[in-house]
């Protein structure tokens, strides 16, 4: 067993190859040492390391790939599996390249969960580029557009509350396309013309669900309620116009 210590010690071709075989392990629902991987796209992201870019490449590109395919909207895009792998990687890199990467992720979950939803934004990015192809229901974007993970448990504990205090489903799906995903009222209203008709119904609802938050007493001992709720507070009014000329 290797100290944490002495993984910035290993080469780049060590880290690859214990990386790659963790990796198999995962698919095979066999625990892994996650260090080796992290270390891995710690060189990639934070040294910018092109062996480390490339190791990263193969092994997670093919992951992605996978993942694009089982994409709920995937059939609706127009791009093939890789093509959002790779925009998914390249988003991310350019995103939290350098010290970025260490000030944002300590564990190799968060990491894979952001790729998950860098490559979640490039499909749907593909689709709005793209809305001759747009032919949904609701239920099946509902679905598509949940997380499958929480980058802490911090952010799980936060969102199992917030759903607790959302008993309306529709309320539940905006603070996620808002709130998590950073979809703006125009997107919004391209998906979900049935439940909100205008930006500014979009923004009228986003205020109240934030004034209905804002009640609750225990949100304001989580860590991380007013960055992801509140910081806009201030502006919401004059928004609620700005959003409304978005998409007339």
């Amino acid at each position: 067993m290797i100290g944490n210590e002495n993984f910035s010690n290993l080469s780049i071709e060590l880290l690859a190859e214990h990386c790659a075989d963790e990796t198999r392990k995962f698919r095979q629902r066999i625990i892994i040492d996650t260090r080796y991987c992290f270390e891995l796209l710690c060189r990639a992201y934070r040294d910018a390391d092109e062996a480390a870019l490339s190791h990263s490449y193969r092994i997670y590109l093919p992951l992605l790939s996978a993942r694009a395919k089982r994409h709920v909207l995937f059939s609706q895009s127009c791009q093939n599996a890789e093509f959002f792998a790779r925009a998914a990687f390249a988003n991310s890199y350019n995103a939290i390249k350098g010290e970025k990467f260490l000030q944002k992720f300590s564990k190799i979950e968060a990491v894979i969960g952001y790729l998950h939803a860098c490559l979640n934004s490039v499909i749907l990015q593909d689709i709005k580029d793209n809305p001759a192809e747009i032919s949904l229901e609701d239920e099946r974007l509902i679905t598509a557009l949940m997380p499958s993970y929480d980058t802490s448990l911090e952010q799980g504990e936060l969102w199992s509350h917030i759903s607790s205090l959302l008993p309306d489903r529709e309320d539940r799906l905006l603070a996620r396309l808002r709130f998590i995903l950073e979809m703006k009222p125009s997107e919004i209203v391209q998906y979900y013309p049935r439940i909100w008709a205008t930006p500014r119904d979009v923004s009228i609802a986003l205020q109240r669900i934030r004034r209905h938050l804002r009640a609750d007493i225990y949100l304001h001992q989580l860590a991380g309620l007013n960055k992801e709720f509140n910081h806009n507070e201030s502006e919401t009014q004059t928004k609620l116009d700005e959003n409304a000329d978005e998409n007339p």
